[in-house]
C-alpha cells in the first residue's frame, strides 16, 4: 500500500476518533461555572447543622459533613477545579495567624490571606483563607482558584462575584443576612 494512502487512512481514523471521543473530552469540563456570572440569592442558602451557612454558587455541588460545607462546581474528571470549604476551627488554641492581615468580616473582627501558590511543579492555584471569631468561635473559609491554568487567566484577587458568595458566610445562626 502506497504511503499516501497510508497517512490519508491514519488522519481519517483519527478524525473519526476524535468525533467518537469528543463527548467524553468535553464532559470532562462539565460541571457549573468556576466563577458565577449572578450574585447571590438568599433562598439559595445552606446551613450547617452547627448553625454557620453560606450561599453557594449557582449550579454548585454542596456537601455537608460534621464540621464543614465543601463546595465545587461539580466537574468530573478534572483534578483542578476551584473549592471553597467553611468549617469551624477546633482546636484548644488559637490558629496561628502571623502570615494573615487583619480585617472586618460581618462587623466581626477576622484575619484573611491571599496568595497566589505556584503549585510546586503542578499547576498554579489562587488560595483566599479567613478565619472569624464569633461568639468564642472560630470559623475558617478556604477558598481555591486554579490559577492561569487552562483557560483561566492568572488572578492575584479573588474574583468580584465569587468573593460576594464568601462574604455570604454567616458564622453564627444569630447573625442576620443583612448584617
Amino acid at each position: 500500500m502506497p504511503r499516501s494512502i497510508k497517512i490519508v487512512i491514519a488522519v481519517c481514523a483519527g478524525l473519526v476518533l476524535a468525533v467518537l471521543l469528543a463527548p467524553q473530552v468535553l464532559s470532562i469540563r462539565s460541571g457549573a461555572a468556576w466563577i458565577p456570572s449572578t450574585p447571590p440569592a438568599e433562598d439559595r442558602r445552606v446551613v450547617h447543622p452547627k448553625g454557620f451557612s453560606i450561599i453557594p454558587p449557582p449550579g454548585w455541588v454542596v456537601r455537608v459533613t460534621s464540621d464543614a460545607i465543601l463546595l465545587g462546581p461539580g466537574s468530573k474528571g478534572m483534578r483542578y477545579t476551584p473549592g471553597l470549604s467553611i468549617g469551624t476551627f477546633e482546636s484548644a488554641v488559637s490558629p496561628d495567624l502571623s502570615k494573615f492581615h487583619e480585617t472586618t468580616f460581618r462587623q466581626l473582627k477576622a484575619y484573611e490571606m491571599t496568595l497566589p501558590v505556584s503549585g510546586g511543579g503542578d499547576v498554579p492555584y489562587l488560595r483566599y483563607h479567613l478565619f472569624v471569631r464569633d461568639d468564642g468561635h472560630w470559623y475558617e473559609l478556604l477558598y481555591v482558584l486554579p490559577n492561569g491554568s487552562f483557560d483561566k487567566p492568572a488572578r492575584s484577587k479573588v474574583p468580584e462575584t465569587m468573593m460576594l458568595y464568601i462574604q455570604s458566610l454567616m458564622p453564627s445562626p444569630n447573625k442576620s443576612a443583612d448584617a
